[in-house]
């Protein structure tokens, strides 16, 4: 096997292990104010990281053209080091995201299908991205990174009590960055090229993409949809 399968399979054996362990563990901590302390602490230093990621990589991508881009063998960005440094930090950053799992689990809450999806699924495409220099996989780097910063600046404010009205607003947002990845890897599937492995890779990443577009989709249905009519 190669090391990113080893590296796959250990950390998600390590979360979904845990996520077993913990969803029986009968504790509660949703009340506890230390707990609720580490939490708030966990979403400011994501919110940080973020958006490091989102603007170090803006710098980088600044200085290319636009065929270095979109071009028909546009793979300067990913042979670029300090881009390719930045995608493995988000690609490492997706294991420290379980976190966010086990402390719904923690506070005896059902994280549900689509949290458990999409981390799942998030260390998988960001590890391929990141292992095989797949070029699109700037999509998923910026776009993720820049909602990431709203969406765990969101989650320390609510951890701190601070009453917000507009979630429905991030989950939109949510859906745009996966709507706008979709089409961005098309294009690269279609009209760059790509060795066997980037190919296999930005497959697996539209596959992917595609169930959460579904998932954030039928969430956002069932959960706004009442309150904003």
């Amino acid at each position: 096997m190669s090391g990113l399968e080893y590296e796959l399979i250990f950390g998600l054996s390590i979360y979904h292990v845990m996520n077993h362990i913990l969803s029986r563990c009968g504790m509660n901590l949703s009340e506890n104010r230390w707990f609720n302390q580490l939490v708030c602490m966990h979403n400011i230093v994501l919110s940080v990281f973020s958006a490091y990621i989102f603007v170090s990589g803006y710098k980088v991508m600044s200085r290319m053209t636009w065929m270095d881009v979109y071009g028909e063998s546009s793979d300067i960005l990913m042979r670029t080091g300090e881009f390719s440094r930045l995608v493995y930090y988000f690609y490492w950053s997706k294991y420290y995201e379980f976190v966010d799992t086990w402390i719904n689990l923690l506070k005896r809450r059902d994280p549900g299908f689509l949290q458990v999806y999409h981390h799942t699924g998030a260390v998988i495409v960001m590890g391929m991205g990141a292992h095989y220099r797949v070029h699109s996989i700037w999509l998923f780097v910026m776009w993720n990174s820049f909602v990431h910063t709203i969406m765990y600046l969101y989650y320390a404010l609510a951890t701190m009590k601070v009453r917000m009205k507009w979630k429905f607003l991030l989950t939109g947002l949510q859906i745009t960055q996966l709507v706008t990845a979709l089409v961005g890897a098309w294009y690269y599937v279609l009209c760059t090229k790509m060795d066997r492995h980037q190919l296999y890779a930005c497959i697996c990443n539209l596959v992917y993409v595609k169930g959460l577009v579904f998932l954030f989709s039928d969430f956002y249905s069932r959960t706004y949809r009442k309150k904003i009519e």
